[in-house]
């Protein structure tokens, strides 16, 4: 049940008390819609404990907008009302996960969503907590630090991070490899290729040949994360295909400084991804 708040309340608290206990079905459909467009894009075969990247997370102006959330629309007894809400709430009411304590700290206190594991494209509701906002910024001191964790719940440091690849840089990316194709006569291609890279290269040559994402095949003509970028070793041999032809595409130039900075990034998250678990003492 929903607790008593004067009718004279801050709106903005009384549309979060009517978006935590409200009762409309109609509401409720929404955010099981929400939770069902989310685990589309999510591996089925995802295991329980690891971190379920969102592949598509929104961007703004080619920017992360570091959070995933949708505006909900309904209507009670006191009217109609709209709220911004993140997904990992979502996902945390869905799965009856939040405690009286964290309701009521959303509600009146404006407590945020906070990721265990540091990693904002996580949708796993088992990474995911409500807190005050000073908890959930020290955290970020915390993932940074391989000292011993001191948060409650504790912080998962095993499971961080870097997050990668923007909308905007898999587009620069894809637009140089589909660009090859006006440029490299397939001799020359071949020539290129070798025994490690060679099925790889082939497969993005076969789809910039189709106009398709050189680097997975999509025919989504919009931006879109591409999968094989975040492996080290893809980036590697994406980055040896796009300086071979450096001088041939205007779009290999911005292309190959995106992917460089991506695969410092790679490197990076091998390091922040092996630092030592919290020790108990």
């Amino acid at each position: 049940m929903s607790p008593f708040l004067d009718a004279k309340a801050d709106p903005v608290i009384l549309r979060k008390q009517s978006f935590i206990y409200s009762q409309n079905s109609r509401l409720k459909q929404k955010m099981e819609k929400h939770v069902a467009d989310i685990y589309k894009f999510l591996d089925p075969f995802r295991n329980h404990d690891d971190c379920h990247l969102h592949p598509q997370p929104p961007h703004l102006d080619g920017r992360s907008t570091r959070k995933i959330y949708r505006n909900f629309y309904w209507t009670d007894d006191s009217g109609t009302h709209k709220l911004g809400v993140n997904a990992g709430l979502i996902l945390l009411i869905m799965e009856h996960y939040l405690t009286d304590a964290q309701k009521a700290g959303y509600i009146n206190q404006s407590w945020q969503l906070s990721h265990l594991c540091g990693n904002w494209t996580c949708c796993n509701w088992r990474h995911l907590t409500v807190e005050s906002g000073p908890i959930n910024v020290s955290r970020n001191a915390c993932f940074r630090s391989p000292g011993v964790c001191r948060h409650s719940p504790p912080c998962m440091k095993d499971k961080k991070r870097q997050l990668l690849v923007t909308h905007v840089t898999c587009r620069t990316i894809r637009d140089a490899i589909v660009s090859l194709q006006y440029y490299l006569c397939i001799e020359d291609y071949l020539d290129f290729l070798n025994s490690g890279a060679s099925a790889f290269k082939e497969q993005i040559w076969e789809n910039g040949k189709l106009g398709w994402c050189g680097l997975c095949g999509s025919l989504n003509r919009s931006p879109h994360i591409c999968w094989p970028v975040n492996c080290l070793e893809k980036c590697k041999q994406m980055l040896q295909i796009l300086q071979f032809s450096a001088q041939l595409v205007p779009e290999v130039g911005p292309a190959i400084e995106y992917l460089s900075k991506i695969k410092e990034d790679l490197k990076k998250s091998r390091v922040v991804g092996n630092l030592a678990a919290p020790v108990d003492t």
